[in-house]
């Protein structure tokens, strides 16, 4: 039997043209866990929608613990 392997965990910039991403990301075999825009009205909606961390700042988003960014 295979051993179940974890979720690679993202992050994704753009609340814009990453939505389609963060909401396919489960589908695809990764956890979404925090997005990044400068768009805060669009990005806190978002944010609580699909339960992850959100940032304005870019540097202190690559700090929040993630395998991976898609831009």
């Amino acid at each position: 039997m295979a051993k179940k392997r974890k979720p690679i965990r993202v992050g994704v910039v753009g609340v814009g043209r990453g939505r389609s991403f963060m909401r396919a990301a489960a589908a695809t075999g990764m956890e979404l866990v925090a997005i990044c825009d400068t768009w805060e009205e669009r990005l806190e909606p978002e944010g609580k929608a699909l339960g992850v961390v959100t940032y304005v700042d870019y540097d202190a988003f690559l700090e929040h613990d993630m395998d991976a960014v898609v831009l």
